[in-house]
């Protein structure tokens, strides 16, 4: 059985993976018996401007607070 997963879930678990340090996402996904590995890698690519977005803000904030 697969989950329905929204945008903020696929981005926490990404999130989540890099702070574990697990570089393979086929790896990640065998943690969680309901994620499909096809399924989180395709929303992950759709996400990946969104996520460079987000990255640039937070690194603007990071460069003005010093």
């Amino acid at each position: 059985d697969q989950i329905k997963t929204t945008d903020s879930l696929i981005l926490a678990l990404l999130i989540w993976q890099a702070k574990t340090g697990i570089e393979s996402q086929r790896r990640f996904c065998e943690c969680f018996n309901c994620l499909s590995h096809s399924r989180f890698n395709r929303r992950s690519r759709q996400l990946l401007q969104l996520i460079y977005q987000i990255r640039q803000e937070m690194n603007k904030k990071v460069d003005l607070n010093g």
